[in-house]
């Protein structure tokens, strides 16, 4: 055998441990023939080859151990640490090492791992490494092919295994060896994690009769060794890592403990620090070991590395230097110096995922797309532009206003955003083909207006459609049986009514008059317009392009390719236009804690939560609801919990089990509330729990009041010659029929129960509010008011939007109100492979699918107002539907005698039937 493999012979130590269960019949079926070889060949003793010397041992990878995750190198070190990154990982690693040491490690790799796309919880990688032999021989270098996959049955926990097989260059070198290990990585909590690794499970067996060698070489067993770590973050972060381990060796009882330290002052520079010693236990004892003995007590037996890394988001590099020496344990002489130069190691990482980076990249433009997006995504959208505020590369933003889906508050909230990044010193610009009244509100919140040559602004005022359908029931001999408690609650008005009350026309002229105000201040003060001369254009509009112009509401009459031409001059630079992305950030800390978004969206029922997408109609379940609160307050990751309410109410039940489990929760952690487009009736009952509300100035709320009954139908029975018998015991057995009035004792009874319902009603907002019960009923009565309208009556706290609330949230909790806190959505979506893959699928996520993480160059549309018009079937089936999606709620709610809390469901202003499939948060 070549000096490669040479190591102290001990009988003692060379017996073969009991077999293991795993691998036990390859472990038979190779280690027997073994032995029979061995016993024939008396020069072929079998010897053991110490971890740190196994020719199974990988490149030296400085500075990284098997508690770590997230690393290209996690490959060969803990592959189990491969599932917490988000994406690809792509390392090379080179590390040139003195020969004729304790250690081995000399060599180059290339190390590639993947989150699997659809498969989210597994993760698979491989590397290929050249090695070279530590100690003088024959052998020049040897190859190592390593597979490996990791799957992750909780956030905790991962487990992996490994493949490993040896080919060499020459006829000296060791190959067609195989080896198993497996590997393990549990986060204990954000200060800590523990690794453990078992190497060489299989203890493969190098001999002539395995392996590609010369034949007088003898038999060598590469024996089993056990790796524990345990890693701490006294800060919670990756700023500062104390490590320390140990590897033990199962035959030759080698002893390998290790330390290592992390810090990192600034994003993007790391210095990092290891210590390692090599113990052989003949060297602990007071008997002097034989010759073959103090040739390994000889060696180098203790190594230090101190490195620098250097970080540039998507690329990374690093310099370790190494410095070994002889500790002089137990009786062996020096034959050396006790310490000297050992090596350097470089390695250079790319990435999908974002690290810190000391240089993000060059200045660019961002382009942001604010049409048809769903409810979600609009939150995702806000989230991002408050990031945008503190990025450096962010010179400008081009917003393309068109197709704004939601209500007026959704529109505020945009506005406010693109505000706030005009304040943090960023360009803002707006290009359109074709400009509605919510997207020109959007739009004058930037300095400059583009609007296409062949585009138009729609801006023609404000509109409520109401739909009476009493004369139609009675037509069909149908009865709405409504009992309102309220003289605002106008719901049933719609189908006991062929006019609105005069409580009712002037709330919603009210609501009309409101908005319309606050459109025209928005034109005055950014467009310097007198507020006279706005009303007289919004008099004359929709208007072309060119009068749009000469009337001064836009800046400029262009294509998409004029207008990149035009703000890149106004900027002064010619910065490159790129899409909005998603960038997977690598994580800093191991269970960061950060704020949970609970997301109400439709109308509040029993049970689960539904959708039905193609009319636009969703309900969000009381049970579904819970869960999602009970799973955010027992998250030790969530400090605090915002509550986002986009429902006009439903069930009075649902909303008061939603409400006593906000009160609770609200005794343990921060709970603050966002109100979008609409939050009223059962939608501001559950708001009223919590310590701080935020509206945006047009958000629909308040509401206070209910509403129940039932549909009589006997009439159309009549009509249709039917007859109906009823069989029952006691006279109130049949009163829910559809098929015959309520008599004025059912009346009565059903009236005291809605008093009751609106009671209770009254005292959860009064406790939330901090409020007397006679203070909530004189606002409520079924009144709806806008946010600013809510402000001034106490309902709500503070004007502002979705990012407010996360900011406010944040404070409460501890947290830095502007920092990168992660936000934890709820409810979590079910996810299954067969979604994963429709997701996939072109323009089926279009408006919600998040774009590619690495920014990309884009363009503004090619200068067609047609490019930025809806889809016709789509318009189509919003022009059919969605005046009947108020009319279909209302019937579905009178089939269900439960959902009592209800607001109108005609209130909003322009509706657009929401039918956009939801993201995957």
């Amino acid at each position: 055998m070549s000096t490669e493999f040479r190591q102290p012979v001990r009988p003692r130590l060379c017996r073969r441990p009991a077999p293991h269960r795993v691998g036990s019949l390859r472990y038979w079926a190779v280690f027997v023939p073994a032995l029979g070889l061995a016993a024939g060949l008396p020069a072929a003793q079998a010897q053991t080859q110490i971890p740190s010397q196994s020719v199974l041992h990988s490149v030296t990878q400085p500075g990284q151990g098997i508690a770590d995750a997230g690393e290209p190198w996690s490959v060969v070190v803990n592959p189990a640490g491969m599932t917490q990154a988000r994406g690809w990982l792509f390392g090379l690693r080179h590390s040139e090492l003195s020969t004729d040491t304790g250690f081995s490690g000399r060599g180059t790799g290339l190390y590639l791992s993947r989150h699997l796309p659809y498969l989210t919880n597994l993760a698979a990688g491989g590397a290929v490494e050249l090695l070279r032999p530590a100690i003088s021989g024959p052998v020049r270098w040897h190859g190592k092919l390593t597979l490996a996959l990791a799957y992750r049955p909780r956030p905790w926990v991962s487990l992996a295994v490994s493949y490993a097989h040896l080919f060499g260059g020459s006829t000296a070198s060791p190959s067609g060896i195989d080896s198993v290990s497996v590997g393990a990585r549990v986060t204990i909590s954000r200060f800590a994690a523990l690794g453990a690794m078992l190497y060489d499970l299989s203890a493969p067996l190098l001999s002539p009769a395995t392996a590609t060698l010369p034949a007088a070489t003898p038999a060598s067993l590469i024996e089993r060794s056990y790796e524990l770590e345990a890693l701490m973050r006294p800060t919670g972060d990756s700023r500062l890592e104390l490590a320390t381990g140990l590897r033990f060796a199962e035959a030759s009882r080698t002893l390998w403990p290790r330390a290592r330290l992390w810090l990192r002052p600034v994003s993007g520079l790391g210095i990092s620090a290891e210590g390692s010693v090599l113990l052989d236990p003949s060297q602990l004892g007071a008997t002097p070991p034989d010759a073959a003995i103090a040739s390994l007590s000889r060696r180098l037996d203790y190594r230090v590395m101190l490195g620098l890394t250097l970080d540039f988001a998507h690329v990374g590099a690093d310099l370790h230097a190494l410095l070994a020496g002889t500790s002089g344990i137990g009786p062996a002489p020096r034959s050396q110096p006790t310490a000297g130069f050992h090596g350097i190691s470089v390695g250079l990482r790319v990435s999908s995922e974002a690290y810190r980076a000391l240089w993000a990249g060059p200045s660019r433009m961002v382009r942001i797309d604010v049409g048809g997006r769903s409810a979600e995504s609009m939150l995702w959208l806000l989230t991002r532009l408050r990031r945008l505020e503190h990025d450096r590369r962010v010179r400008a933003i081009v917003v393309v206003a068109a197709g704004l889906r939601g209500t007026w508050a959704t529109a505020d909230e945009l506005r406010q955003a693109l505000s706030r990044l005009r304040a943090a010193g960023k360009r803002v610009f707006a290009y359109s083909g074709g400009l509605s009244n919510k997207d020109y509100y959007v739009a004058t919140a930037a300095e400059r207006i583009f609007l296409d040559p062949e585009g138009s602004l729609r801006l023609t005022g404000l509109n409520i459609d109401a739909f009476y359908f009493r004369e139609a029931l009675d037509r069909l001999g149908v009865r709405a049986e409504l009992v309102q408690i309220g003289a605002y609650k106008s719901t049933p008005e719609s189908y006991t009514r062929s006019e609105p009350t005069e409580a009712a026309r002037t709330m919603r002229q009210g609501l009309i008059d409101d908005q319309f105000a606050r459109l025209v201040s928005a034109i005055k003060g950014w467009r310097g317009l007198p507020a006279d001369k706005v009303e007289e254009l919004i008099e004359q509009g929709p208007l072309t392009a060119q009068r749009a112009l000469s009337a001064k509401l836009v800046d400029a009459v262009a294509t998409g390719e004029q207008t990149e031409l035009a703000i890149r001059e106004i900027v002064g630079e010619a910065l490159p236009l790129v899409g909005l992305s998603v960038e997977n950030e690598h994580a800093t800390s191991y269970a960061p804690v950060g704020v949970a978004i609970v997301h109400m969206h439709g109308d509040l029922t029993g049970g689960r939560s539904r959708e039905i997408p193609l009319v636009g109609l969703r309900s969000v379940g009381a049970e579904t609801l819970v869960e999602a609160l009970d799973a955010a307050s027992q998250n030790p990751q969530v400090r605090a919990i915002v509550l986002r309410i986009n429902s006009p109410g439903g069930s009075a039940t649902a909303a008061e089990v939603v409400a006593r489990k906000l009160f609770e929760i609200a005794k343990r952690k921060p709970l603050v509330c966002s109100l979008g487009d609409i939050a009223a009736s059962g939608g501001y009952w559950v708001a009223a729990p919590c310590s701080t509300i935020f509206a945006s100035p047009s958000t629909i709320t308040g509401s206070i009041g209910i509403f129940g009954g039932k549909v009589d139908a006997s009439g159309l029975l009549d009509w249709a010659r039917v007859r109906r018998l009823s069989f029952q015991r006691g006279s109130h057995a049949d009163q829910d029929s559809p098929f015959r009035p309520y008599t004025d004792a059912e009346r009565t009874n059903l009236r005291e129960q809605l008093q009751q319902g609106y009671d209770r009603f009254v005292a959860t907002v009064a406790r939330g509010r901090r409020m007397s019960e006679k203070d909530v009923d004189e606002r409520g009565q079924g009144r709806v008011f806008s946010g600013q309208q809510a402000l001034a009556q106490r309902l709500v706290d503070q004007l502002g939007g979705f990012n407010d609330a996360i900011a406010e949230a944040r404070r409460r909790a501890g947290l830095d109100p502007e920092g990168r806190s992660p936000l934890f959505y709820y409810p979590q979506r079910p996810s299954s492979l067969l979604i994963e893959l429709l997701s996939t699928l072109p323009g089926l996520l279009e408006a919600t699918a998040p774009a590619a993480s690495h920014p990309q160059p884009v363009t503004l549309f090619p200068g067609r107002a047609s490019d930025e018009a809806p889809d016709p079937a789509r318009q189509l089936l919003t022009t059919l539907v969605g005046p009947l999606v108020p009319g279909l709620s209302t019937a579905l709610l009178l089939l269900d005698h439960s959902r009592l809390a209800r607001l109108d469901p005609d209130l909003a202003l322009e509706p657009t039937p929401d039918g956009e499939p939801r993201p995957d948060w």
